[in-house]
C-alpha cells in the first residue's frame, strides 16, 4: 500500500532558500540565472529577505517550494512562487489551500502583482487559481494583477482581461 504524500506550509526560514535551490530542476535554476543574472540560492535569499510574508512548502519533509510577497504595508505587494519538481506531488492540494495565504497578502497590500515567465507553469497555475488577471505582456513575461476590491472597469486589458493561463 502506497503511503500518502505529506505536505505542509510553514513560515519560511533562510535555510529553506538553499534547500529549495538544491531541489530545483536544472530548467528552473537556469531560468533564474538567465533572467536575474544570479545563482538560484542567492535569488531565493533576496526574495526571502525582501518579503513581508514568506512561506515554504514541504513535501515529505523536503523543500518543494517557497512563496510570498514583498512591498510596503498598504501599498502594492509583489507576489512570487518558486518550486521544485516535488511540488507536482501536491500541486492541486497546495493551489486549493493557498487562497488563505493570498488573502493574507491582500490584507497587507490591497493589490498584488506578479511577473510570470510564460513557461513557468507552476506559477501561472497558482496565479490563475488565485484570481490574478493578465494586464500586460513584456517579452516573455506576463504582468498578472489581483486586487482586493477592484473598481468597476478595472482589469480590462489588452489581453481582454485574460486570466493567467499558460498558452503555448
Amino acid at each position: 500500500m502506497q503511503r500518502k504524500t505529506e505536505a505542509m506550509v510553514v513560515e519560511a526560514e533562510r535555510a529553506h532558500c538553499r534547500l529549495l535551490a538544491e531541489a530545483m530542476d536544472e530548467a528552473g535554476r537556469e531560468m533564474i540565472r538567465r533572467y536575474w543574472g544570479i545563482e538560484p540560492a542567492e535569488g531565493l535569499e533576496r526574495s526571502f529577505e525582501a518579503s513581508s510574508l514568506c512561506w515554504t512548502i514541504l513535501v515529505d519533509g523536503r523543500a518543494a517550494g517557497m512563496f510570498g510577497c514583498s512591498g510596503g504595508e498598504g501599498g502594492t505587494g509583489y507576489a512570487w512562487l518558486t518550486t521544485a519538481p516535488d511540488i507536482e506531488k501536491v500541486r492541486l492540494r497546495f493551489i486549493r489551500q493557498s487562497r488563505g495565504y493570498i488573502d493574507r497578502m491582500l490584507q497587507r497590500h490591497g493589490t498584488l502583482i506578479s511577473w510570470a515567465h510564460v513557461e513557468n507553469r507552476p506559477l501561472l497555475a497558482w496565479l490563475q487559481w488565485s484570481g490574478f488577471r493578465v494586464e500586460e505582456r513584456e517579452g516573455d513575461f506576463l504582468k498578472c494583477v489581483l486586487s482586493q476590491h477592484p473598481p468597476v472597469g478595472e482589469h480590462k486589458t489588452k489581453e481582454g482581461g485574460a486570466s493567467c493561463v499558460c498558452r503555448r
